[in-house]
């Protein structure tokens, strides 16, 4: 009974060990900080955040009165609105906005 008693402690105090070297305490998080150019042509959703790495974070830009959504920049690019990317490094991102024709 005491070398039975003895291999689940050792199990239980093995299995603690591997479950606490996986907490997110050691997940690496990445910073994601966005802008909207002009500044008065609207604004994107999230505008800043911090994200464990491989998450995917969806991007909105949403365009103010008399402005229309035109590209990303920085860390993406492309026009399609809203997108998707992956948290794998630190991200810089502008929404670019153009004022429509009225």
């Amino acid at each position: 009974m005491k070398e039975y008693l003895q291999h689940v402690i050792a199990f239980v105090a093995g299995s603690l060990l591997i479950f606490s070297s996986c907490t997110p305490e050691n997940v690496e998080r990445y910073t994601l900080s966005t802008e909207a150019s002009p500044v008065v042509g609207g604004s994107v959703t999230p505008s800043q955040g911090t994200f464990d790495s491989g998450e995917e974070v969806t991007l909105a830009a949403t365009p103010t009165k008399g402005y229309t959504f035109k590209s990303w920049l920085g860390a993406i690019s492309g026009t399609s609105n809203p997108t998707k990317l992956e948290m794998n490094s630190d991200k810089e991102i502008t929404a670019v906005f153009e004022k429509t024709d009225t």
